[in-house]
């Protein structure tokens, strides 16, 4: 409490964070601290960290000093009975300093947007060396300085080749190229083709197209299917479901609206409709829900898909165990309202639908032109809000080539055909 009461709020933080931290790699249940009321609750939370650990209090305590590099807290503390060589190994060599000041330079210049994909980014490659829980302990903080240091002690030498790694994947090789030429890590051939993502499977011929019954149920569309074993595919929603035996399901379009603003603050995006699926009868072994996103042009973007449970309890995240072009699949699926994520990466192209709209019978041609992910729900609620206007739909192929969202475009049509370009 003596040496405690003498640091700043912010250096009261850090050593907060990194005892969360230290607790969490020792196996030691962690220590929750509110930084709002920290000064006030002091004396609480020092005497939790006691409570909680005990005998080990002091060399926990001592590890996090040295975390912080503060050499003269370490020497406050009471002698305990651990030699010095404990120690050695975590305390920070002038290389790893460096590397540290090379990292947070570069981090800020990162926005706060920037930095968080930097970090789902990292967390991935991070979980693949078993560091996954560690890891995602850390995604909390959210100061540069920190994860510049989180990344030195996980990755010691390969942290600086990660970084420039993960910052060509965002498209900022400015920086990459900054951190290249400040560091003698080794650095990918411009030329040399990515690398296929590992989860990304092919797709399969085979699939059996099923045509559901529709039904209505308050007025929303409702569609059935009653199948036998084998694979399936429903031709209005391109939902895909496997069944060893005979199974009974109905599934109904949501609507993103009203739920658009809720996934923003989870790093998510939409990828595909929004269903609503109950199963009657029977099991579904695996389903495989569409999506609209292009994952051709740009490697490792599957493995940031997530597919969204939604119900009464709230909103569940589940990783999902396949990857195609145009599919997320689960295995032994538990059904909800479901939907595909993909974590909000820039850059990334979406299949779309272009809807173009006329009022016949009138002295003035107009028309209505909708550019729309490939999301059947959004499309029906447009021809409702259209169709009850007096407007009536031009069949036109859909875009040959994805596209990328918020952005401004050109059509050109005739009668056969139209055309969507990126306008410059």
């Amino acid at each position: 409490m003596e040496i405690l009461r003498h640091l700043s709020l912010m250096d009261l933080y850090r050593f907060f964070r990194l005892l969360q931290l230290t607790c969490f790699h020792r196996s030691i249940p962690g220590i929750q601290v509110d930084t709002l009321d920290m000064m006030d609750e002091l004396n609480q939370q020092v005497r939790l960290i006691v409570d909680r650990l005990g005998q080990k209090s002091l060399a926990v305590v001592r590890e996090v000093f040295i975390d912080m590099d503060r050499r003269d807290l370490v020497e406050k503390l009471p002698k305990t009975s651990l030699k010095s060589e404990d120690f050695a190994s975590r305390l920070p060599s002038e290389t790893n300093e460096a590397d540290v000041r090379k990292l947070l330079e570069v981090f800020m210049d990162l926005s706060d947007t920037q930095l968080e994909v930097f970090r789902r980014i990292l967390q991935r490659r991070v979980w693949k060396r078993d560091f996954k829980l560690l890891l995602r302990h850390q995604d909390e903080m959210t100061e540069r300085l920190n994860l510049a240091e989180v990344m030195v002690q996980l990755l010691q030498k390969q942290s600086l080749q990660v970084a420039m790694e993960i910052l060509q994947e965002i498209n900022r090789t400015d920086l990459q190229q900054k951190l290249s030429s400040s560091s003698s890590a080794p650095e990918k051939s411009p030329s040399e083709p990515p690398e296929k993502s590992g989860n990304v499977e092919e797709e399969a011929s085979g699939w059996t197209k099923a045509e559901p019954t529709i039904t209505n149920e308050e007025e929303v569309p409702t569609y059935n299917f009653s199948s036998a074993a084998g694979q399936f595919e429903c031709s209005v929603s391109a939902l895909r479901w496997v069944c060893k035996d005979k199974v009974g399901f109905k599934f109904q379009f949501c609507s993103w609206q009203g739920n658009m603003e809720r996934m923003k603050t989870t790093g998510f995006t939409p990828a595909g409709p929004l269903l609503n699926i109950t199963v009657i009868s029977g099991k579904i072994n695996e389903v495989f829900l569409p999506h609209w996103i292009c994952i051709d042009e740009i490697p490792n973007l599957s493995e940031n898909f997530s597919v969204l449970h939604m119900n009464d309890c709230g909103d569940v995240l589940e990783k999902v165990s396949t990857v195609t072009a145009t599919h997320v699949g689960l295995m032994d699926p538990v059904f909800s309202t479901v939907a595909a994520l993909i974590y909000s990466i820039f850059g990334s192209k979406v299949n779309t639908k272009l809807l173009i709209y006329y009022q016949p019978l009138q002295p003035f041609l107009k028309l209505c032109v909708y550019l729309i992910p490939n999301d059947p729900a959004l499309q029906q609620s447009v021809d409702k809000e259209e169709s009850s206007s007096g407007f009536e739909l031009i069949k036109k192929p859909r875009p040959e080539r994805s596209l990328k969202m918020q952005k401004k475009f050109t059509l050109k049509a005739s009668l056969e055909t139209a055309e969507i370009n990126h306008r410059n």
